[in-house]
């Protein structure tokens, strides 16, 4: 690829750009022990955060969302404790090699990685066997429950104050009021379903007191941030928004498992169940976090149709903690 075209669009970012010239890119592998970058690509995936491979074993990562380049510490920090957390676990990701906040080399925030060897899951699906699938969906799932017995000692996200609290309900009582403000702030949404929203939240509130020990929650465990090499795992990626708290959060997002890698849900859940248990009262869980996160969801959609979609996802989510009681 060539660094110095005029400018590089951000799929699904609106309005954004990123440039990053030759001289930059040297002094910034130079600064970190890179090396020549010989080779550099562009990561085919990513929604906020343009991603550079550089001499087929680096990985530099730039935040890309204006709304956090001001934030009094980068979520990149939670994303590298995250990591470290896994490597003390023996669960196969990236290492960090350094967190870069200082925007003297580039303008932008950014995070140095080891690559690591495999493709996404999500583009592959379609090359693997039946068996290879099952396998490697089973694998999914013991990675994931291996994860969730990963302890912090506060809820919330990893990195700084911002959005740390002593307990999983205070974390997300605050994550819903702060959407909440903005829905009617937007006029997204009335008085009347946000009435109905925290009714929800507090009726079903006991859910979230009932979790006592914080553990890592990825946040968006899915098979675009999982890579595979010959049908077996070789990374887990992507913890910019990595959370300590209900291991359940991370299974809001079932779904969206079996439509981009059909046949891989059930296989999941088996092998997460070979090694922690599902809670009993899971379902109502679920319903309780896709309410909460689809509430963001609506508000940070890139467009009409998807905030549209966002919305209704939401409502199947009230609707079904109002039917529960």
């Amino acid at each position: 690829m060539t660094l110095t075209d005029p400018a590089i669009s951000l799929p699904g970012v609106p309005n954004r750009a990123f440039q990053l010239d030759q001289h930059s890119l040297a002094a910034l592998c130079e600064a970190h022990g890179l090396g020549t970058p010989r080779t550099v690509d562009w990561a085919a995936r990513g929604r906020n955060n343009p991603t550079l491979i550089v001499n087929d074993a680096y990985v530099i990562r730039f935040n890309g969302l204006d709304a956090l380049a001001d934030a009094p510490v980068s979520r990149f920090y939670g994303e590298q404790r995250a990591y470290a957390a896994l490597k003390a676990a023996g669960i196969p990701a990236p290492e960090v090699i350094a967190v870069d906040t200082c925007r003297t080399l580039v303008p932008q925030d950014f995070m140095v990685m080891t690559r690591v060897a495999g493709r996404p899951v999500i583009d592959t699906w379609g090359d693997l066997t039946p068996a290879q699938r099952e396998r490697l969906a089973v694998e999914a799932g013991e990675i994931l429950a291996r994860m969730h017995a990963i302890p912090f000692e506060t809820y919330g996200r990893l990195y700084g104050q911002h959005e740390v609290c002593g307990s999983w309900r205070d974390y997300i009582e605050a994550y819903f009021a702060r959407y909440a403000a903005q829905a009617l702030a937007e006029q997204v949404f009335d008085r009347a379903l946000i009435a109905r929203l925290e009714r929800a939240l507090t009726r079903h509130s006991g859910l979230l007191d009932s979790v006592t020990e914080a553990r890592l929650i990825h946040w968006d465990y899915h098979f675009e941030n999982i890579l595979q090499q010959d049908g077996r795992i070789t990374g887990v990626l992507d913890f910019e928004w990595a959370l300590s708290g209900d291991p359940a959060y991370d299974l809001r997002i079932e779904q969206r498992w079996e439509e981009t890698c059909p046949g891989s849900r059930a296989a999941l859940y088996a092998g997460y169940r070979r090694l922690r248990p599902l809670p009993d009262d899971l379902h109502l869980r679920l319903h309780l976090y896709r309410m909460v996160t689809h509430l963001d969801f609506t508000l940070d959609a890139a467009d009409d149709a998807e905030a549209e979609i966002m919305r209704g996802r939401l409502m199947a989510a009230l609707e079904a903690l109002e039917r529960a009681g």
